[in-house]
């Protein structure tokens, strides 16, 4: 008996290579639609990543991307803009921001696309990426610093 085939002639130089699955209702929904080439080419690299086990369990809350990865595809500020965007559009969440410990964020892949527009979507915080933000005396010295060197230009001129 012939063993079945699971690829077509195009879609792979092995036999039993490894795919991808992204089904049709994700492909045609109107928040897939809105991602930009650059955000679906990263939401490939992240399913890429994803692994069904023989024992029937997956990664799917263990995905991570190190610097080292990203960077052959875009530069740090686009990833984190599509990573920040994916995650907004309920493609991916955050299961554990490491950054404080510079290592790499823990990605896991959300449901909640498919309840865009309606009650039932929800970003929770803890699903987002960690923004650094400056306390309130770092920001107003910020803020002074910007404004001493506005004053310095407009007297030079």
């Amino acid at each position: 008996m012939k063993k079945k085939k699971l690829y077509e002639e195009f879609e792979s130089n092995r036999e039993n290579g490894k795919f991808h699955k992204i089904a049709d209702d994700m492909i045609k929904s109107i928040v897939w639609q809105s991602l930009s080439l650059i955000e679906r080419a990263l939401y490939y690299e992240f399913k890429a990543k994803f692994t069904k086990y023989k024992d029937g369990t997956t990664n799917t809350n263990d995905i991570s991307m190190p610097r080292s990865e990203y960077t052959k595809l875009m530069n740090e500020r686009t990833f984190w803009k599509c990573v920040d965007n994916l995650i907004e559009l309920g493609f991916l969440r955050v299961v554990e921001s490491r950054w404080t410990t510079r290592e790499c964020t823990i990605y896991g892949f959300s449901t909640q696309w498919k309840y865009f527009n309606t009650d039932k979507f929800k970003i929770n915080e803890c699903d987002r990426r960690a923004k650094r933000t400056f306390t309130k005396e770092h920001r107003e010295n910020v803020i002074k610093a910007l404004e001493l060197t506005n004053t310095k230009k407009l007297k030079s001129k």
